[in-house]
């Protein structure tokens, strides 16, 4: 089975060269690496010549990361599209783990996305990532049952990702948006392998980790709870600090159970109750401006 990777880039040069290299060094050989970028100089696509299996597809201007996957499966060649971003380094047996899934007849599902030790650079990588990946630890069984997969390491059968249409042109959440509309207009499961890992270099500032999950709060009003009725905005309104509750607790539960220890309990956890404070403020600024999906990325 030939697997096609397929890889947005922008201004990536920092990480790209050792996420190509893990590739380079999988223990599954067939497969391809669509890189399609829009960087502002020819860095990346200068990094990518070294490796004969990448094939570059330059965009001049700046695409969403949806709209760039989307240019990516369009020359792709394989049967299953393989989405990671350039800041996943993938262990070495993760191809071969994600064909087994694959050949079991798997047609929409994710990897496990671990935090790259060596690039932490302090709290906010930590934050980062178990405020956004408490869903795909390593750690946990096999899930057949997932609400939506992470864009940063994702597998989709190729024919299934043009019959539901492709990503959103969207600037955030592309990955939420497609997924859920795989699971409730195409009545597909989404699965999840966790022996296919990859490890997610975190290195945002504190500042850009706060802002995007503010940023999420707002998106998730318009792809999940956008009405025009009035008595449900309303609803919506008092009813927020308990959904910002729950989805604290539910991302602690999560992540005490599989990544248990005093830094997670004494710490990340409490910490968890500020970052969905501030989701909940980014769905409030949404419920009340009515303004749409964010542009920011």
């Amino acid at each position: 089975m030939k697997i096609s990777i397929v890889m947005p880039s922008y201004n990536s040069e920092a990480h790209l060269n050792e996420c190509l290299q893990a590739i380079a060094e999988q223990s599954y050989t067939n497969f391809e690496v669509i890189l399609v970028d829009c960087s502002d100089s020819d860095a990346p696509a200068l990094i990518a010549t070294k490796y004969p299996f990448v094939k570059v597809i330059r965009k001049q201007e700046r695409f969403n990361p949806g709209q760039g996957r989307n240019f990516g499966v369009a020359f792709a060649k394989g049967a299953y599209i393989v989405f990671i971003d350039s800041d996943v380094v993938l262990d070495r047996c993760a191809l071969d783990n994600i064909v087994k899934l694959a050949g079991s007849g798997e047609r929409a599902f994710g990897g496990a996305l671990e935090l790259h030790q060596t690039h932490r650079i302090g709290i906010a990588s930590d934050f980062e990532h178990y405020y956004f990946n408490h869903e795909n630890q390593s750690s946990r069984p096999l899930n057949l049952k997932r609400t939506n997969l992470s864009s940063a390491f994702l597998i989709i059968e190729k024919k299934l990702f043009e019959a539901v249409g492709g990503f959103a042109d969207i600037p955030r959440m592309q990955d939420t948006e497609l997924t859920e509309r795989i699971r409730h207009e195409m009545n597909i499961n989404l699965a999840f392998e966790p022996s296919a890992i990859g490890y997610q270099i975190q290195d945002s500032s504190l500042k850009k980790v706060l802002k995007k999950i503010f940023i999420t709060g707002n998106n998730i009003y318009f792809l999940r709870y956008g009405s025009n009725s009035k008595g449900r905005n309303i609803l919506l309104f008092f009813t927020a600090p308990l959904m910002a509750l729950a989805k604290a607790t539910r991302i602690n539960v999560r992540n005490l159970k599989y990544w248990c220890s005093l830094k997670q309990l004494f710490i990340i956890a409490p910490s968890m109750y500020v970052l969905t404070f501030i989701w909940m403020c980014g769905l409030y600024k949404g419920l009340i401006k009515q303004d749409g999906i964010s542009k920011n990325r």
